[in-house]
């Protein structure tokens, strides 16, 4: 009986140990299960952090290319602008050296026909309508003498 009750206790002392051995198995892949649940949180946390991270990024991206468009449409506007004022300053150019070459032509004209004084011309009237005809041209003159030498001057400053 002795040995009935060995073989028992035996038996009951196998079953138990992989029992034991199971149970402690089982508290391991717990806490590794565990630890595993703990690492998938802090990694959707970082990947939720990253996500809200590439989302201002993107954002600041999207406003960034708004405000490039904006500018590259001010840069096309003053490249038209310049091109525009270049086209102005050819003409103006064009108009001052026109204008400045008949000063020159006026003036080796004035020079060609000696000296004349206006006073002269004045006092040759014969008669008073002719010396009011005279003194009108003359006044004509010397205003259209002033009127190109005030063009030239300012197509001069406007060119610099």
């Amino acid at each position: 009986m002795l040995k009935k009750i060995t073989a028992i206790l035996l038996i009951i002392l196998m079953l138990l140990i992989p029992i034991t051995l199971n149970a402690s198995k089982i508290n391991e892949y717990k806490e590794k299960q565990d630890e595993a649940e703990e690492n998938l949180d802090k990694v959707q946390s970082q990947k939720s952090a990253v996500m809200k991270e590439i989302k201002t990024l993107s954002d600041s991206i999207a406003d960034n290319e708004d405000k490039l468009s904006a500018i590259n449409g001010e840069l096309v506007g003053l490249n038209r602008e310049v091109k525009k004022i270049k086209a102005e300053l050819e003409e103006t150019q064009e108009k001052f050296v026109e204008q400045e070459e008949a000063l020159k032509k006026k003036i080796a004209l004035d020079y060609e026909m000696g000296e004349v004084s206006y006073l002269d011309v004045l006092l040759n009237s014969n008669g008073i309508l002719d010396f009011l005809s005279n003194y009108y041209l003359i006044s004509e003159i010397m205003q259209k003498d002033n009127d190109l030498l005030d063009e030239i001057e300012e197509k001069k400053n406007k060119i610099e």
